[in-house]
């Protein structure tokens, strides 16, 4: 008696497993068909809670929200109807990873300039740590492609790719757009990523991913608390060895040129303004030790990762970033676009930053104003 059962046991086990495979399969081509044929830097819906420590971070108090909304900026949902679209893209300065929602300067600049202009304002925070010129190349074209009514891209950049030029430091070359760019610039993208394994190349796969979200707060990519701050830092002070000459940098300025130029390209095409702002930093001879120590750039090799490398000193980075933002300027001189020249405008202290480059609460206000006020003038 027993054998049948178990034979009548597993014949029910196969026909439910091949039902089920079945009603997977017809799942997957039904969304394949359905596809969602956009680009998101984040995965839309995305909610995360950081509690930054006060101690690590001068400067930033109390919870920061980190909210995205259905189209995968961080920022508001898009208005129905809205006088101005505007996107702000670039790195994590830009991201404003610790800050609140509403304490980061592109939702800042949303505020300024609804009120100055008595108009109705959008922008979309588009800004995602580590992010080069040649991530920004793709995400620009790409967004534009996708919401062809944007007012005006404006771009805040520079350290991610005078960093990435230090890191690689005798192993850097000219840099081509290819998958791996894609990869690192959108959290999704409409076509299959070639990096992932099999099962999350599905159209169910990815479309699970985007609406978990809706029901469970995501971890964001940078640890709650901010505690890897301190280890970066550690890294930077048991350096093996304070490298006091700028490596020639002729390749990476070209390549960092003709990036700008690719993205002047791509908004022109689309008539759409654009707006350069250079990149401010901490760093300049004399940096006080008690600020030195908030520093952790300028390293070679996986200096995020590794006790031990060799760093590049405070007066060497000023001296580097100072170059890249000269070149931004030549470049947009020479190209008649809008340049929105902060790097000398901030104070070099924990009034603006609680790292190398990274805005705290007031410095959010103060980069906000700054660049309020130039916006609307060509917002008027």
């Amino acid at each position: 008696m027993a054998k049948p059962l178990i034979k009548k046991i597993l014949q029910n086990l196969i026909l439910l497993t091949i039902s089920c495979l079945f009603t997977l399969l017809i799942l997957e081509i039904a969304l394949r068909i359905m596809k969602d044929d956009k680009y998101y830097i984040w995965n839309p819906n995305m909610k995360a809670t950081l509690t930054p420590l006060p101690n690590l971070f001068p400067g930033i108090t109390g919870e920061s929200r980190f909210i995205v909304n259905s189209e995968g900026f961080r920022g508001d949902d898009i208005p129905e109807t809205v006088d101005f679209k505007i996107i702000a893209v670039g790195g994590s300065t830009t991201e404003c990873t610790y800050l609140d929602q509403e304490e980061a300067w592109p939702y800042l600049i949303q505020k300024n300039l609804s009120q100055s202009l008595n108009k109705s304002v959008w922008v979309g925070n588009a800004g995602k740590s580590g992010m080069t010129n040649y991530e920004h190349i793709v995400q620009v074209e790409e967004l534009l492609k996708q919401y062809p009514d944007i007012d005006l891209v404006m771009i805040l950049i520079g350290i991610n790719d005078f960093q990435k030029r230090l890191s690689l430091n005798n192993n850097y070359k000219t840099l081509q757009i290819n998958q791996k760019i894609y990869n690192r610039a959108f959290d999704h993208l409409p076509e299959f990523n070639p990096d992932l394994p099999i099962y999350k190349k599905t159209e169910l796969w990815s479309s699970l991913s985007k609406l978990k979200y809706l029901f469970i707060e995501a971890e964001h990519e940078q640890d709650s608390e901010g505690k890897t701050l301190q280890t970066w830092r550690e890294n930077r002070q048991s350096a093996s060895k304070i490298l006091n000459e700028l490596p020639d940098l002729t390749v990476a300025l070209d390549n960092y040129e003709n990036a700008l130029k690719r993205i002047i390209e791509i908004t022109a095409k689309h008539k759409t303004k654009l707006v350069f702002i250079s990149q401010p930093v901490i760093w300049h001879k004399g940096l006080p030790k008690e600020l030195e120590q908030l520093c952790w750039f300028g390293g070679v090799g996986n200096y995020q990762s590794q006790k031990g490398n060799e760093y590049f000193s405070i007066e060497v980075l000023e001296k580097g970033m100072n170059l890249y933002n000269q070149r931004l300027k030549k470049v947009c001189e020479a190209n008649s676009i809008f340049l929105i020249d902060i790097s000398d405008k901030l104070p070099k202290d924990t009034t603006v930053f609680y790292d190398d480059c990274h805005f705290n609460e007031n410095g959010s206000i103060v980069v906000a104003e700054l660049i309020s006020k130039e916006i609307k003038k060509i917002l008027e």
